[in-house]
């Protein structure tokens, strides 16, 4: 993503798949199809997921490739603060 102060980048296609909890906060999370085809949660293993979510006022999206949904969560909820 870039942009000060809009957002002015776009992600690819996906399916939504609800939402998960990283760092404390909701993350809504998809899978990477052709829309309008529907792809399941399974399908994100060879085609992606996605996370999006937002900490404060700045916005978050998190992309896959070839990784487990666990393991895409786990490094999601490893993000830490900068200090």
């Amino acid at each position: 993503f870039e942009g000060s102060p809009a957002i002015c980048s776009d992600h690819a296609e996906f399916w939504p798949q609800g939402t998960r909890v990283v760092g404390g906060v909701k993350a809504a999370l998809g899978v990477y199809c052709d829309v309008p085809r529907h792809c399941t949660l399974a399908q994100g293993l060879k085609n992606g997921y996605i996370l999006l979510w937002k900490r404060g006022v700045t916005r978050i999206q998190m992309d896959s490739a070839h990784l487990s949904l666990g393991r895409f969560l786990k490094v999601a909820g490893s993000l830490a603060l900068v200090k």
